[in-house]
């Protein structure tokens, strides 16, 4: 431990203390033992200005002095969107899209609370902080993808199936939502195109009949029979497949057989105990409500 300074040191330290405070070898720490060897304590003075601060100092030696300061700003305030671009989306949201809303903003010389231009995710949030509603992104005679599921009684992923391999005409609309139009005949299409297809002409629920003989060689079943004997649709066995959670080989006419056992069987009803979506089943997707 270093020798305390002498007399004579200790004076000239106190002499000059802006010095010692400043000094690049004095801490933090060194600093807070300065204030409370000199302060006795500190009291906030009532003050009229809202913009300012008084400050009353007792030191150990019974003097007092008083200090104002400005009053520091409150981060949330200081960094708020201004007044006049909260009332010019709450004045033309409800018919403007994020980006005509971000380019009426910007060409009115407004700034975000940042001091930044606007963009669409400052819109946003504005319209999201003061719960002003977004026009509805849908034109007349379009509907969005989960209704369409709701009227056809099929998964949306049916319906993003179609519209990313053409068969089904959509747009993409605001937050780039598919919007699809619809009327009676493009309806008849698709409900002609589920009762063509193998897979979605039947119910999508865990099988109850057994699956009919399969060329499968002995120790295998097929994919109808996996799902029969585990409780669920054969869409599952077939993701399972796809990402390589089940072997599987190729038989006779392509077919796909999976070798089974007490071991697989049991891995599979694990894998299902664990899913949140196939325990409890899995239900059709329910449009969202419009405002």
């Amino acid at each position: 431990m270093p020798p305390l300074p002498g007399r004579d040191d200790l004076e000239k330290l106190a002499a000059d203390l802006p010095a010692l405070w400043h000094a690049p070898t004095t801490s933090n720490k060194d600093r807070k033992r300065l204030l409370r060897t000199f302060i006795c304590d500190v009291t906030m003075l009532p003050e009229q200005r809202p913009d300012q601060v008084r400050i009353g100092v007792r030191w150990h030696t019974g003097a007092t002095d008083e200090v104002t300061a400005a009053q520091a700003s409150i981060p949330a305030p200081a960094k708020r969107s201004p007044a006049a671009a909260i009332e010019l989306v709450r004045r033309l949201g409800p018919a403007a899209s994020p980006d005509e809303l971000a380019t009426r903003l910007n060409a009115a010389g407004l700034h975000t609370g940042h001091g930044h231009p606007f963009d669409v995710a400052a819109v946003q949030w504005i319209r999201h902080a003061h719960k002003i509603p977004a026009p509805d992104p849908y034109a007349t005679g379009e509907i969005s993808v989960a209704e369409a599921a709701q009227r056809l009684s099929c998964s949306t992923g049916v319906l993003y199936h179609w519209i990313n391999t053409g068969q089904l005409a959509a747009r993409r609309g605001s937050g780039t939502r598919f919007c699809i139009p619809w009327n009676d005949e493009t309806e008849a299409g698709c409900r002609a195109r589920i009762q063509q297809s193998a897979h979605l002409g039947r119910t999508a629920r865990p099988r109850k009949l057994p699956a009919p003989p399969s060329p499968a060689a002995d120790g295998e079943v097929s994919v109808t029979e996996a799902a029969y004997r585990l409780g669920c649709s054969i869409g599952v066995i077939y993701y399972w497949i796809e990402t390589g959670q089940l072997t599987v080989r190729r038989g006779p006419g392509n077919r796909l057989n999976i070798p089974w056992g007490h071991q697989v069987e049991a891995g599979c009803r694990t894998r299902i105990e664990q899913s949140r979506h196939l325990n409890p089943p899995a239900r059709r997707t329910k449009p969202r409500k419009r405002r």
